[in-house]
């Protein structure tokens, strides 16, 4: 048990700097979470997967339920009359486009990045990837607000933020300027995942 709740912690302090566009290599929270992952699993898929798995997935739901609430406010504000229903397919498309997205993109990577003979860990980019989505955990909370503009000022500032914790630290593991259009390309990618998901839940 304290074992868990030594990962647990390492865990929420790893959250809690996903959002800072600062080098994983040298973030010591990340380093002390996979270490006790690795140590309590005894198994190094469990050090990438378990941030991926546990970030991803609530992402997932936080866009189900509060899209449709967002849905539902802004219906509202127009129409006194508006009454509440839950689309079901805010969970599907919310599942398939984030689940793809941390799973396909840095397999993408870690295959180009390895053809290309620069250093690349899939496991570290799982990681890395699934920490960057923390951001939007918390900046949909913010979408609720019915207020368009408000809303695109918060998804860009919140795109901005996890595209540039990706790109800064995609860069370390990159040698030389022949592939430094991959990290100008993971940056955008994050960019036009914020978007997605303002368009797609809080549109």
């Amino acid at each position: 048990m304290k074992r868990v709740a030594q990962l647990m912690t390492s865990l929420m302090r790893a959250c809690k700097h996903s959002p800072l566009p600062m080098g994983l290599a040298e973030d010591r929270h990340i380093k002390l979470l996979e270490l006790q992952l690795k140590h309590l699993g005894n198994n190094q898929q469990a050090t990438g997967r378990y941030g991926l798995i546990w970030i991803s997935t609530t992402l997932v739901f936080v866009l189900a339920l509060l899209g449709n609430l967002a849905t539902y406010l802004t219906q509202k504000h127009a129409d006194n009359t508006t009454s509440w229903s839950f689309d079901v397919s805010f969970v599907n498309t919310a599942a398939w486009s984030i689940y793809g997205y941390v799973i396909v993109v840095p397999l993408a990577y870690y295959f180009f990045l390895q053809y290309m003979g620069s250093n690349a860990n899939i496991i570290r980019f799982w990681c890395m990837w699934g920490y960057s989505l923390t951001i939007f955990i918390m900046s949909s909370f913010l979408l609720l607000v019915p207020v368009g503009f408000l809303r695109w000022i918060i998804i860009i500032l919140s795109g901005v933020a996890s595209a540039s914790f990706v790109a800064l630290n995609l860069r370390s593991f990159i040698e030389g300027n022949d592939v430094s259009v991959a990290v100008i390309a993971a940056f955008f990618l994050q960019i036009a995942l914020a978007v997605f998901i303002k368009v797609r839940f809080f549109g």
